[in-house]
């Protein structure tokens, strides 16, 4: 796992970039939200601390920014109910959390979702057909 290391005012804190679930911006600050529910305020606008977040993330971490103020680990969906206003984000086995947040915003993550997948799947595709013509 990779780690960060995020000198704030009075303490440097050490964060698994990939076990970040969410980040929401708060003007100037941000606050982050990791497994298990552990949250950090720190001083750093969304755009500053993604930056540094996307930076130190393995290869199969995928942030994505859904709104000016949010921020959301695509590992941990697992439902996004528009019409409830509802994601759901989940490690799988024991931490599950609840955003409410506007339809608008869930319809435009469900798009962002809909291209990461089909230009994973066509990589996917691409990859089969070169290691087809290898063989």
């Amino acid at each position: 796992m990779s780690k960060i290391c995020i000198a704030n005012r009075k303490e440097t804190i050490i964060i698994e970039s990939e076990n970040v679930a969410y980040v929401e911006a708060d003007g100037n600050y941000v606050h982050v939200t990791c497994l298990f529910d552990k949250k950090f305020h720190l001083n750093y606008s969304i755009s500053e601390f993604l930056s540094i977040l996307t930076s130190h993330v393995s290869g199969n971490t995928s942030f994505l920014r859904i709104d000016r103020s949010l921020v959301v680990n695509a590992n941990f969906i697992t439902r996004i109910i528009p019409y409830k206003r509802t994601l759901l984000l989940s490690d799988g086995q024991t931490w599950t959390c609840r955003l409410e947040l506007p339809q608008k915003t869930l319809k435009r993550l469900c798009d962002q979702l809909n291209q990461k997948f089909a230009s994973n799947n066509k990589k996917d595709a691409l990859e089969d057909k070169h290691t087809l013509s290898n063989d």
